[in-house]
């Protein structure tokens, strides 16, 4: 049988493995907040995320039906690159890391031999990974890398997704108009309903001529040229990096014998 490699965004199933468990009362029923709005949750055990953490791997391996993986999880100065050009990248987010983080890492290293990721972001690592890996296929949920030309595998929905090299493109491109949610503004006021009617009809060869052209009317020359380039470097996903290397993959036979502990 021909490898099918698994690359996995490992961030997600990360806070899934470390999610707390929602409160229950003496009959077994989740608790809610006083006006009923919310649940109330409890912060797992260590062994709870170990054990969540084994079956979070094993439920994606198997139902993706993989033969080999490699995995990817964030590591140091991931988004440098991008503040250097924007220094409002990603910082509407939270700033404090969740405290069972670094452990929940730390497990997904040790246990399954997740590879920590600096100076680029995961994206970027998962992208190059199954560019230059024969049968890989991206396992994730994130959009953008679910909208990367290829099957993938969703393992959250259990589903495959289909995307061609056109609808990446398509994609992107008006992303570089309307903004993402990695805080890129793209240009102001021009959102999904404008560029779905600048783009009907169009061959996705002529998409950066007219975003380009977007960009210069709305700003003016120069500083349409400067943002231009600034939300292209944060929106692009990387297809090469000069540091990148291959470590040898792990097979699925593998995380079974280290899940059952018959293998160091």
């Amino acid at each position: 049988m021909s490898n099918k490699v698994a690359i996995i965004d490992l961030d997600s199933l990360c806070y899934t493995a470390f999610h707390p468990n929602k409160q229950l009362d003496e009959f077994g029923v989740a608790m809610r907040t006083s006006d009923n709005k919310k649940f109330l949750y409890v912060d797992k055990s260590e062994e709870e995320i170990e054990l969540s953490c084994d079956n979070l791997m094993r439920m994606v391996l198997e139902n993706s039906n993989t033969t080999n993986y490699l995995a990817f999880i964030k590591g140091k100065n991931t988004i440098a690159r991008k503040l250097a050009v924007d220094e409002t990248y990603k910082q509407d987010r939270l700033k404090e890391t969740p405290k069972m983080w670094s452990f929940t890492k730390e497990y997904f290293i040790k246990k399954h031999k997740a590879i920590s990721v600096d100076n680029i972001e995961v994206d970027d690592a998962v992208n190059i990974a199954r560019l230059n890996i024969p049968g890989a296929f991206i396992c994730a949920i994130d959009s953008d890398l679910l909208g990367l030309e290829g099957t993938h595998y969703n393992w959250k929905k259990g589903e495959w997704v289909t995307c061609t090299k056109e609808q990446e493109l398509f994609k992107f491109w008006k992303d570089m108009i309307q903004g993402t949610h990695n805080n890129t503004k793209g240009i102001n006021g021009k959102g999904p309903k404008y560029v779905e009617k600048l783009f009907n009809n169009i061959n996705v060869e002529d998409c950066e001529k007219i975003v380009l052209n977007e960009y210069l009317n709305y700003f003016g020359k120069e500083k349409g040229i400067s943002e231009y380039n600034k939300n292209f470097v944060c929106l692009k996903i990387l297809d090469s990096y000069e540091d990148m290397e291959f470590p040898e993959l792990k097979t699925h036979i593998e995380l079974y014998a280290k899940t059952l502990g018959m293998a160091e």
